[in-house]
């Protein structure tokens, strides 16, 4: 009888634990939640907290369950408005990249931990186009555009790595700080202000380097 009551209480325990794997299994996969967006032409981006571009079939975002309720979605015409000041751990989801304007105030921001992230090789032959009212904090990887714009009258603290681009065109203001590694650039436009710098590391195509910067 005691061998039968110690195997009951081990499969017991046995179930106990699986049914407890399975539910933070389930917590863990659904701690972030989509929110379905319309196709847009243009997005307007308020963001406090990083935030990724990533590919996707449909446009949507995704974010921590906990800042659901904390998005502001307003849409005019082809105009989306996304402000996301209150939510963190936000990814968006998009066949085409629209126009991106990004609206954040500098004192919102913070160069190490509030940037755009944007990379997937399927935007493929897309053009980037993206602008800053205030400082740009921007990485760019393993993409393949057409073209790349990049604007702000502010600082520019710009990453690019494994980037394949016919045509770079960048306007930075005054201690803009860009880094290019391994990318292939047939031609390029930069325009920075004084104090600004240049990093490059195995440009596979084109030249990049401070005797092409056209202070502003």
């Amino acid at each position: 009888m005691a061998g039968a009551s110690i195997l009951t209480c081990l499969l017991a325990y046995n179930i106990f634990m699986r049914n407890a794997y399975k539910k933070g299994l389930s917590d863990n996969l659904s701690q972030y939640v989509p929110i379905v967006l319309k196709n847009m032409k243009v997005l307007k981006l308020n963001h406090t907290y990083d935030v990724s571009f990533v590919y996707g079939p449909e446009y949507k975002v995704t974010v921590d369950r906990a800042y659901k309720d904390s998005l502001g979605v307003n849409y005019q015409g082809d105009t989306l408005s996304l402000d996301l000041n209150k939510a963190a751990d936000v990814t968006i989801y998009l066949p085409t990249l629209p126009q991106i304007k990004v609206v954040t105030e500098t004192k919102k921001r913070n160069r190490w931990n509030k940037a755009i992230t944007i990379n997937g090789r399927n935007f493929k032959n897309q053009t980037l186009d993206i602008s800053f009212q205030e400082d740009g904090i921007l990485n760019l990887s393993g993409v393949d555009f057409d073209a790349i714009n990049i604007s702000t009258p502010k600082k520019l603290f710009l990453e690019m790595g494994d980037i394949n681009t016919k045509n770079l065109k960048i306007v930075g203001g005054k201690k803009s700080e860009l880094t290019l590694n391994q990318c292939t650039i047939l031609n390029n436009d930069i325009v920075l202000g004084d104090s600004s710098k240049i990093r490059t590391s195995q440009l596979v195509s084109g030249v990049v380097n401070k005797s092409l910067v056209k202070n502003n």
